[in-house]
Protein backbone atom coordinates (compact mmCIF):
# COMPACT_ATOMS: atom_id res chain seq x y z
CA UNK A 1 0.00 0.00 0.00
CA UNK A 2 1.42 3.22 -0.94
CA UNK A 3 2.02 5.78 1.06
CA UNK A 4 -1.13 8.87 0.07
CA UNK A 5 -3.61 5.61 -0.03
CA UNK A 6 -2.53 5.00 3.92
CA UNK A 7 -2.96 8.39 4.80
CA UNK A 8 -6.25 8.19 3.14
CA UNK A 9 -7.60 4.81 4.84
CA UNK A 10 -6.76 6.25 8.02
CA UNK A 11 -7.83 9.74 7.07
CA UNK A 12 -11.10 8.27 6.08
CA UNK A 13 -11.62 6.17 9.16
CA UNK A 14 -11.16 9.24 11.88
CA UNK A 15 -13.77 11.19 9.67
CA UNK A 16 -16.39 8.63 9.57
CA UNK A 17 -15.79 8.08 13.22
CA UNK A 18 -15.96 11.79 14.00
CA UNK A 19 -19.26 11.99 11.54
CA UNK A 20 -20.70 9.10 13.71
CA UNK A 21 -19.97 10.83 16.85
CA UNK A 22 -21.40 14.29 15.85
CA UNK A 23 -24.89 11.97 14.30
CA UNK A 24 -25.40 11.19 17.75
CA UNK A 25 -25.00 14.05 19.27
CA UNK A 26 -28.36 15.04 17.58
CA UNK A 27 -29.82 12.78 19.57
CA UNK A 28 -28.90 13.99 22.80
CA UNK A 29 -30.45 16.97 25.10
CA UNK A 30 -29.05 20.39 23.72
CA UNK A 31 -26.59 22.10 26.52
CA UNK A 32 -24.92 24.82 24.58
CA UNK A 33 -25.39 28.47 25.87
CA UNK A 34 -26.12 29.70 22.74
CA UNK A 35 -28.61 27.21 21.57
CA UNK A 36 -30.57 27.35 24.76
CA UNK A 37 -30.30 31.21 25.08
CA UNK A 38 -31.93 31.82 22.09
CA UNK A 39 -31.21 29.64 19.12
CA UNK A 40 -33.79 27.32 20.11
CA UNK A 41 -35.81 30.14 22.25
CA UNK A 42 -36.75 32.21 19.52
CA UNK A 43 -38.35 29.45 17.84
CA UNK A 44 -40.10 28.22 21.11
CA UNK A 45 -41.58 31.53 21.72
CA UNK A 46 -42.96 32.21 18.13
CA UNK A 47 -44.64 29.07 18.19
CA UNK A 48 -46.28 30.03 21.66
CA UNK A 49 -46.89 33.47 20.84
CA UNK A 50 -47.33 33.30 17.38
CA UNK A 51 -45.20 36.41 16.87
CA UNK A 52 -41.68 37.58 17.34
CA UNK A 53 -41.73 38.35 21.29
CA UNK A 54 -38.34 39.22 22.87
CA UNK A 55 -38.83 38.91 26.59
CA UNK A 56 -36.64 41.51 28.45
CA UNK A 57 -33.42 41.67 30.03
CA UNK A 58 -31.69 39.32 27.91
CA UNK A 59 -28.57 39.38 26.22
CA UNK A 60 -28.05 41.77 23.15
CA UNK A 61 -27.69 39.25 20.19
CA UNK A 62 -31.02 36.65 21.55
CA UNK A 63 -33.68 39.92 20.86
CA UNK A 64 -31.87 39.43 16.84
CA UNK A 65 -34.26 36.88 14.77
CA UNK A 66 -31.76 35.12 12.08
CA UNK A 67 -32.44 32.90 9.18
CA UNK A 68 -31.64 29.79 11.40
CA UNK A 69 -34.11 30.59 13.94
CA UNK A 70 -36.75 31.29 11.28
CA UNK A 71 -35.77 27.49 9.47
CA UNK A 72 -36.22 25.69 13.21
CA UNK A 73 -39.61 26.76 13.70
CA UNK A 74 -41.07 23.87 11.99
CA UNK A 75 -38.65 21.89 12.67
CA UNK A 76 -39.40 22.37 16.61
CA UNK A 77 -43.21 22.38 15.95
CA UNK A 78 -42.99 18.70 14.64
CA UNK A 79 -39.49 17.13 16.36
CA UNK A 80 -38.62 19.04 18.97
CA UNK A 81 -35.40 19.70 19.24
CA UNK A 82 -33.89 16.99 17.14
CA UNK A 83 -34.75 18.63 13.90
CA UNK A 84 -32.98 21.83 14.23
CA UNK A 85 -30.36 19.64 15.61
CA UNK A 86 -30.20 17.45 12.95
CA UNK A 87 -30.64 20.08 10.03
CA UNK A 88 -26.84 21.87 11.60
CA UNK A 89 -25.38 17.86 11.39
CA UNK A 90 -26.84 17.71 7.52
CA UNK A 91 -25.06 21.58 6.97
CA UNK A 92 -21.91 20.39 8.57
CA UNK A 93 -21.58 17.10 5.62
CA UNK A 94 -22.93 19.61 3.24
CA UNK A 95 -20.59 21.76 3.38
CA UNK A 96 -18.20 19.33 3.67
CA UNK A 97 -19.37 18.02 0.22
CA UNK A 98 -19.52 21.10 -1.07
CA UNK A 99 -15.34 21.96 -0.27
CA UNK A 100 -14.85 18.59 -2.05
CA UNK A 101 -16.85 19.77 -5.00
CA UNK A 102 -15.18 23.21 -4.91
CA UNK A 103 -11.56 21.40 -4.68
CA UNK A 104 -12.73 18.85 -7.36
CA UNK A 105 -13.79 22.17 -10.04
CA UNK A 106 -10.25 23.78 -9.44
CA UNK A 107 -8.87 20.93 -10.74
CA UNK A 108 -7.06 19.63 -7.71
CA UNK A 109 -6.52 15.82 -7.23
CA UNK A 110 -8.93 13.67 -5.43
CA UNK A 111 -6.53 12.89 -2.75
CA UNK A 112 -5.57 16.58 -1.96
CA UNK A 113 -9.35 17.23 -2.66
CA UNK A 114 -10.45 14.69 -0.01
CA UNK A 115 -8.02 15.93 2.15
CA UNK A 116 -8.95 19.53 2.49
CA UNK A 117 -12.41 18.21 3.18
CA UNK A 118 -11.14 16.08 5.87
CA UNK A 119 -9.14 19.36 7.46
CA UNK A 120 -12.12 21.48 6.70
CA UNK A 121 -14.60 18.82 8.76
CA UNK A 122 -12.13 17.70 11.44
CA UNK A 123 -11.54 21.19 12.74
CA UNK A 124 -13.06 21.76 16.32
CA UNK A 125 -15.56 24.69 15.47
CA UNK A 126 -17.20 22.92 12.03
CA UNK A 127 -17.24 19.28 14.31
CA UNK A 128 -18.95 20.98 17.09
CA UNK A 129 -21.32 22.99 15.11
CA UNK A 130 -22.32 19.84 13.09
CA UNK A 131 -23.35 18.09 16.25
CA UNK A 132 -24.70 21.10 18.12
Amino acid sequence: MDKQKFILVISSAIFAALVLLNLLTVFTPEIGFDALWYHLTLPKLWLYKHQWFFPGGLMYYSVMPRLSETLFIPLIALTGYIGPKFLQFLAGLGTALLTYRISRFLKISKFHSTMATFSFYITWLVSWQSGS
